[in-house]
């Protein structure tokens, strides 16, 4: 008796991490199924949020009255399963939100650039070597893709103030796919709506 009282003392702790593993497997099942609701007609699958490379990347470098609180209100989400957090967190975005992705520039610069309130801000402050360049691009693509399903498309003015080839990595990807995505320029001292290019103008 002593013999197997010992035995599963020593598979316990084993025992815990299957019950531990099975319970977030089943939690990640029921999230699967209201994230597929949340983003029908959206064009996402946000249950992959805070667990690859890039949402790790944007966790760090995100700021803004809005980035500040992104992945803390989808990791409560994530721990409740309550639509309410994503529902009140929506509300926000109701008239477009504005999204700006700098490299190597300084915060106080591109408040005074932009002159408006910034919603999401993607800040890496430093010269971006070869690598990262495609790190930020697709950061800001996930970005996207998050704020298009949390705020049900709602209109994003994008400001870049990145190197040119993040401009055209983004360009590529955002290029195909039907995002409410609007390029800012900046220009003569103020920022400009650049025109979107019409497939019947290719």
């Amino acid at each position: 008796m002593q013999d197997v009282v010992g035995i599963i003392i020593g598979i316990l702790p084993d025992l815990l991490n299957v019950a531990s593993l099975l319970n977030r497997l089943v939690k990640k099942k029921k999230l699967e199924r209201q994230l597929k609701k949340l983003s029908k007609k959206k064009d996402i699958d946000l249950k992959e949020f805070i667990v690859s490379d890039i949402d790790e990347f944007l966790d760090t470098y995100i700021d803004g009255t809005l980035g500040d609180k992104l992945f803390s209100i989808l990791r409560k989400y994530y721990e409740t399963n309550d639509p309410r957090i994503i529902e009140e967190f929506s509300k926000a975005h109701q008239e477009g939100v504005n999204v700006i992705v700098g490299v190597a520039r300084r915060l106080d610069e591109l408040k005074i650039m932009l002159g408006k309130e910034m919603h999401y801000y993607l800040h890496i402050p430093k010269t971006l070597s070869i690598e990262e360049m495609k790190i930020v691009a697709l950061a800001t693509y996930r970005l996207i893709k998050i704020i298009n399903a949390v705020g049900g498309g709602v209109e994003i003015r994008l400001y870049l103030a990145t190197p040119l080839a993040v401009s055209f990595l983004l360009g590529q990807m955002l290029g195909v796919k039907k995002y409410n995505v609007v390029f800012m320029q900046y220009q003569d001292g103020k920022y400009y709506e650049v025109p979107q290019i019409r497939p019947d103008e290719l």
